[in-house]
């Protein structure tokens, strides 16, 4: 059989199935079957002198490397093995394909000489002391997902024998019926030398199906599968001719078990993706992910591992060590249900989100967290078995198979909406019938709409098994200690007790540090812990309110006794500190809940302007909208009266540091966002506003405008504050008509035109040639062409003719460039209303700027389409070849020019490129050292933009026919290499040579990628033995090349 030629290259690294063969002949059978063929990208390269011989290629679509050593036996598969291991370190499975014997030939048993036995299970037989072991070549403990994949479709099709190649190809035993071999399940006894017959009479009596040499070795190396052919039997009828043919039935065998692999995988793909559909519900995820976004910083222990091992360390410490080693014990052991039990805010949530994170890819792990602030879905029974069973489909591939048949729709049935009885029956039978372990993680159970908990203590306590395994984590209830039937319990204080205390330490050791030293802090930390009792927000709350008292001089006595007095309940400790504080019980709810607004809804930093401005609407409109006098030193008070409030009102809630000469407002603790956006408690303190997102956004914008004008020396950066309303635009295209961007828009050309917002844009380093508005009016408006045209239009007319002539140029230059490709749609219609305006598309601004060249954008349009590389999006659509019509017409009705002349960089290249053109400012790449000068007419440009959309199946001629201009170009220089000099081309031979092997270059076909590979090579070649060959006649450049007084270097 002829193998197919090598079709790409292979990083070794992405092989993760071997296939190792003891004896070449069965290499090359399997050689003989990949469906494609790979070259080695390391170049052979192996570990050390590894005698190895490797084949890498594609089977089923597996890509496999399959090993041998020429010369070798049955006894080598372990050194092999060895050797494989250390030159491709990325595999996860391996199977062993070979030959062995059949224990002895009998006449009433179905296995005979010629059939093909599958192996997951060696015995191990030690000959000295005649005993013997099994051991499994795929243990649970290996990691890797094709292992898990080959148990579970081995352990389908045990019971299972098949045909798996010709029946002609090895001989039955003479006097059977079989018309051809089969395939068994079973057991081999394996070792690492050939076992004598004394051996084979003590191992037939345990079922035994065959004898084989050297897989045993490799089973200590690598997870693996023993496929092999019997050839003979260890009795009787030895026939090593039947060596090759049971080595080719083995190796046909390997092919079916990776056809069966991929076959499994595929099927019911589509039926699994509407069964996901199906069961999926808004925010189904939601909650887990919010989670772990707000408090990045919690339980790190577990994330980053915990160092308390070789430290020393507190007794909470130690406690909750204890308990992560319960913990990780349930994990292993046979009990059924573990229960978690915390106070609202002693981060349940938080923990098992870490826990999950923290929880190996390899385990089945499905989880669910119920919310009372959720909706109906996450919190009810039925949401909870649908997020489950949405998980295991989407988690674990033996779920689709288990389930495919319980989830298919009846007679007359629609899966639209599943009934709760039929989800849990569901659910129950992928219980019954489960691979592997499923670990089910419920949090918040007291959270649970209050007609099903319920339900629910009912499921877990009836379904919990050792192979079914369910934690819950809930408020220490009595309810749930009477009835959830858990011999596991777990006080979530113990695992956040410690990080209450280092919360309090790090707050009263800072004031302790600058005051006195005169205070038990140990103790204070100790009492605060234990008061808190797991609740992060009271720690927090007790130990800042402490600390304000210290600095205001409070004894050590009075502080400890001022303590003793918090109440423990949340609610009431938070009427407490008000009380205490004869704070204005509506002035304190106020802050609070615009303040969180702001933090928790829309930014995570602010600054106390922000608040102020945000606390006094009426204040806001006029500052910014009305743009009524206000008086400085007013403002000036107003800030810090707000300044004040939030420092000692809120101490324990919220962080004002000034940075970088501002006032910036945070949360205190990760803890705070958590307590308020997840618990009752929280949500009731916070009474949060019901504006919706979209006002939130424009009082925002708001605000934000008047940062601008109350800090002139913060610039802020207007491509940000204009991207920000793009980006609000995008998301919510309903509550931003156009006419609302136009308003805000001229709220800040209001704030542009008074001088009170600056701009820090500035040309990027690569754009140094590119034109740029000289004003910051003009810089503003040519930055918001992207996002509202009209209005730009409209204000432009205020500016003065000169300024107004350097904008619309600059913006039709920018809608000429790059941005077409964001909005092609919008660039269209900007590009035409500016032509409307008898702008010429010739336009060139180098007079009336101070770089020296940009091209016109009609120039630089043409540039644009003719840069995108052929292996881009871009460029592979079909509709850009329209839409690139659409703008040559526009461009060609409005009078555009196609003789000028303009220079281009080329250079010729093998990659998947066309050869790339450097626009003329942007510069040529440096790592490329062989390129060509070239002048040509903007007509030449065309037809080489016409050849490439050509060769995607597509033309740029549509509504328009090019005038009749004559196509001009030729080569001026080229440079053959990286320390050859620039040759002069003055010849026009020689420019008319090499001007087509341009041309060739952008006429390669694209329909075959590896061909057009290697067309572009042998073209690129080809130009490159002329530039040689002509570099030998050609003078060289004797000083700066230029092309019409400007130096070439501004181009290259």
């Amino acid at each position: 059989m002829s193998s197919p030629a090598p079709q790409s290259f292979k990083q070794r690294l992405s092989i993760r199935i071997a296939i190792l063969c003891p004896r070449e002949s069965e290499a090359q059978s399997i050689i003989a079957l990949f469906d494609e063929h790979h070259i080695d990208q390391s170049h052979g390269r192996t570990y050390g002198d590894d005698p190895n011989q490797y084949s890498i290629g594609t089977i089923a679509g597996c890509d496999v490397v399959v090993a041998y050593r020429p010369g070798a036996d049955n006894s080598s598969s372990g050194h092999i093995a060895k050797w494989c291991r250390k030159s491709f370190t990325n595999i996860h499975l391996a199977l062993v394909v070979g030959v062995c014997s059949r224990l002895h030939d009998d006449v009433d048993s179905d296995i005979l000489a010629g059939d093909v036995i599958i192996a997951v299970r060696l015995m191990h037989y030690d000959q000295r002391l005649d005993k013997h072991s099994t051991i499994s070549t795929l243990p649970e403990s290996s990691k890797g997902k094709e292992v898990l994949e080959m148990r579970y479709l081995l352990h389908k099709s045990k019971s299972a024998t098949e045909n798996p190649a010709h029946a002609d190809q090895a001989g039955a035993e003479e006097g059977n019926e079989r018309t051809g071999p089969k395939k068994h399940y079973g057991t081999l006894v394996s070792s690492s030398i050939y076992v004598d017959s004394g051996a084979f009479r003590s191992v037939d009596k345990t079922g035994v199906l065959g004898v084989d040499v050297g897989s045993l070795d490799v089973s200590k190396i690598f997870p693996c599968v023993v496929i092999k052919g019997i050839y003979n039997y260890s009795d009787r009828h030895q026939k090593p001719a039947w060596a090759d043919n049971a080595g080719d039935l083995a190796a046909a065998s390997t092919k079916v078990l990776l056809d069966d692999w991929k076959t499994m995988l595929q099927d019911g793909k589509s039926e699994r993706k509407s069964l996901l559909k199906t069961l999926h519900f808004p925010a189904l995820d939601d909650r887990e992910n919010d989670i772990l976004e707000q408090n990045p910083a919690a339980f790190a222990w577990m994330r980053q591992g915990d160092l308390e091992e070789d430290t020393e360390i507190s007794e909470a410490q130690k406690r909750r060590r204890e308990e992560w080693d319960k913990v990780k014990e349930w994990v292993t052991s046979d009990e059924p249900i573990y229960w978690i039990a915390g106070n609202a805010g002693s981060g349940k949530s938080t923990f098992l989100a870490r826990l999950l994170e923290k929880w190996p890819s390899d385990i089945n792990v499905v989880s669910h967290f119920f919310w009372e602030l959720g909706s109906s879905k996450q919190k009810s029974f039925k949401g909870f078995l649908c997020s489950l069973l949405h998980q295991l489909l989407s988690n674990d591939f033996t779920a689709g198979d288990i389930l495919r048949e319980k989830m298919r729709a009846g007679p007359g049935e629609v899966l639209d909406d599943w009934d709760e009885e039929k989800l849990e029956s569901i659910l129950l039978h992928y219980r019954h019938n489960a691979f592997r372990k499923l670990y089910i993680m419920i949090d918040g159970l007291d959270e649970a709409a209050a007609g099903d908990v319920e339900k629910l203590l009912d499921f877990i306590n009836s379904s919990a098994t050792s192979e079914f395994k369910i934690c819950v984590l809930s408020y220490p209830d009595e309810k749930f200690l009477e009835k959830l039937q858990a011999h596991c319990v777990l006080d979530m204080h113990e695992f956040s007790r410690p990080d209450i205390e280092a919360i309090t330490r790090a707050t009263l050791e800072k004031v302790v540090a600058d005051k006195r030293s005169g205070f038990d802090i140990d103790g204070m930390v100790l009492d605060i812990a234990e008061r808190a009792e797991g609740v992060f927000i009271w720690g927090l709350m007790a130990s800042r309110s402490l600390m304000r008292d210290m600095n205001d001089g409070d004894s050590h006595e009075e502080i400890v006794e001022e303590l003793f007095k918090m109440p423990v309940a949340m609610v009431d400790l938070w009427n407490y500190v008000k009380k205490q504080r004869a704070i204005d019980s509506a002035l304190f709810d106020k802050y609070l809940s615009i303040t969180l607004d702001l933090l928790l809804r829309h930014r995570s930093r602010l600054t106390v302007f922000e608040v102020m401005m945000a606390v006094k609407p009426e204040l806001l409109e006029d500052y910014v909208v009305k743009n009524k006098p206000v008086s400085e030193a007013d403002l000036r008070t107003k800030y810090q009266a707000c300044k004040r409030i939030l420092e000692r009102l809120f101490v324990a809630i919220f962080n004002v540091e000034k940075r970088n000469g501002v006032a910036k407002v945070t949360l205190a603790h990760y803890c705070v966002q958590g307590f308020f956006r997840r618990t009752k408690t929280g949500r009731d303190l916070w009474k949060p506003p019901r504006l919706s997102e979209k006002h939130m956004r424009i009082l925002d914008w708001k605000r934000r405008l008047a940062s601008c004008r109350f800090y002139p020396n913060e610039l802020v950066n207007l491509s940000r504050l204009l991207t920000l309303l793009q980006e609000w635009e995008r998301d919510r295209p309903g509550d931003y008509p156009p006419e609302l961007i136009k308003q805000l828009f001229e709220m800040a050309w209001r704030q542009i035109w008074r001088g009170n917002l600056l701009s820090t844009l500035e040309p990027e380093p690569k754009d140094d040639l590119m034109p740029f508005p000289r004003s910051n009016k003009a810089t503003f408006l040519m930055e918001m062409a992207n996002l509202h045209y009209d209005f730009v239009c409209d204000a432009v007319r205020t500016l003065n003719d000169s300024d107004e002539h350097d904008t619309m140029y600059c913006v039709l230059y920018h809608m000429c460039t790059n941005y077409v490709f964001e909005n092609k749609n919008k660039a269209l219609d900007c590009i035409f209303n500016i032509l409307n305006k008898e702008y010429n598309p010739d336009w060139n601004i180098a007079q009336n700027t101070t770089a020296d060249c940009f091209g016109t954008p009609w120039v630089q349009f043409l540039l644009l389409i003719i840069n995108l590389p052929r292996s881009s999006v871009e460029f592979k659509d079909t509709a850009i070849s329209h839409w690139v019509s659409l703008f040559i017409k526009l461009f060609l009705d409005r009078g555009a020019s196609l003789e000028m002349r303009l220079p281009v960089v080329f250079w010729p290249g093998g990659g998947p490129f066309t050869g790339k053109y450097a626009k003329s400012f942007y510069g040529l790449d440096k790592s490329k050292s062989r390129y060509l000068y070239l002048e040509m007419n903007v007509k030449a440009l065309i037809e080489l933009i016409a050849s490439l959309r050509k060769q995607s199946g597509s033309s740029i001629h549509r509504g328009y026919t090019l005038p009749d201009v004559q196509s001009y170009m030729r080569v001026v220089g080229f440079k053959g290499g990286a320390d050859e000099k620039i040759s002069l081309v003055t010849y026009e031979t020689y420019s008319d040579l090499l001007v087509e092997a341009v041309r060739k270059m952008c006429d390669v076909e694209l329909e075959d990628h590896s061909q057009s590979r290697k067309q572009m090579s042998e073209r690129a070649d080809a130009c490159t033995r002329l530039m040689e060959k002509f570099a030998e006649k050609c003078p060289s450049a004797t000083e700066e090349l230029c092309w019409k007084g400007t130096p070439w270097r501004l181009y290259t």
